[in-house]
Formats: structure tokens, sequence, C-alpha cells
């Protein structure tokens, strides 16, 4: 199968942290160029991308926490239903090896990267789970952990380049139908908070 141009994937990968949590992030892409792509070359840059994002956190992150894989589906818009699931274009196991060896930070404690597009309100948040204990001190990200995730948001608004011109270019779906893509990032200092992460339950 093929993925058109102009076509929005939807990718959902999947963190395993202790106490049978699962921490999950969301992320949208446009095909954008002049050529159909394979499913196969879209999951293998999605693959990639997802991968290169964690990457630059492998220090930051519990070795308690593993990566389990990436979901792609297209994401069609409907003008009565909005946003909706599409096609299934297929799974990747996905594989970066964290290494942090201090203690975890509870479970609901999360870094926040924040993406803007030209539209103020529209924007799109990464929550990473699994920051170890000396990635902050009094609740603030140290020196550290914030260049850290800093060449992660980097990593998130960069197109992913399949061949030539064909990219997958990141971005979200707006309640109008449109596609927005990033223009920047910001990682809040502060340490923040994925409520719904506790030990047994929550993504």
């Amino acid at each position: 199968m093929v993925v058109q141009q102009g076509t929005i994937l939807k990718a959902v990968s999947t963190m395993d942290m202790p106490e049978n949590v699962k921490a999950q992030n969301v992320w949208y892409y446009k095909l954008v160029g002049v050529n159909p792509i394979s499913d196969e070359d879209a999951l293998d840059a999605i693959q990639t991308g997802v991968e290169a994002f964690f990457t630059d956190l492998i220090a930051a992150i519990s070795s308690s926490c593993t990566l389990d894989d990436i979901i792609v589906h297209e994401w069609e818009w409907d003008v009565e239903e909005g946003w909706q699931t599409g096609r299934f274009v297929g799974v990747r196991v996905i594989s970066v090896t964290f290494t942090g060896t201090l203690q975890m930070l509870p479970h609901a404690v999360a870094a926040v990267i924040t993406a803007f597009t030209e539209a103020v309100k529209r924007r799109s948040r990464k929550s990473v789970a699994g920051m170890t204990e000396d990635t902050q001190q009094d609740s603030i990200w140290s020196g550290t952990a914030l260049t850290a995730l800093a060449l992660a948001a980097i990593q998130w608004l960069s197109n992913l380049v399949i061949l030539g011109s064909d990219q997958l270019e990141p971005g979200l779906g707006g309640s109008d139908g449109g596609w927005w893509p990033f223009l920047s990032a910001l990682v809040s200092a502060i340490a923040g908070s994925q409520r719904q992460r506790k030990p047994g339950i929550g993504i």
C-alpha cells in the first residue's frame, strides 16, 4: 500500500514504565513533496524520527523504562465527525536503551515540550516521562536536562526526509480541518505533570 501526497499520518509511541504504567505520545506528520510513498518508507521514517527524539534523552530517562512500539494510521478529516483514525499503515518496534541510573521521579512527573504554529492557539505538547532524580533540583530541570530536551525538540520539529523533496512534515490538524506545521518549540524549565500516570493505571 502507499501513502498519497497530502495525507496526514498519526503515530502513537508507547513507553513501558515500572508498576505497569504506559506513557504514550502522539505524533502527526503530513506527506509533502511530489510522489506517493510506500507504507514501509513511511514507517521507516517515523521510526527513525521517534528514535532520534528519545536518543537525545537517553541519559535523562531511567533505565527502568523501555520503549515499546509505534503504531501508525492515516488521520482523516470528516466535516461532520471531525478528525478520525483511518487506514492502518503499520507498527514498528522502537528501540532506544535508556541509561539513567538514579531513581525515577514519580510517574506523574514529566518534562514538557510545547510546539507552536503560526496560529497562537494551535499548539502541541510532548510530555516526556521517566526522568531521573538527578535531572532536576527543586522541580527545576538541570542545564544538562534542558539541553537534552532542546535537542529532542529540534528532532520533533524536523522534517523526516523520504527521498528528495518527499518528506513528512510535523505539525497538527486544526479543528477547522486544516494542517498547521510547527514553527518553533519551547522547553519548560519547570517540571510538569501528567496526572493520569499512576502506578498500575494511566498512559
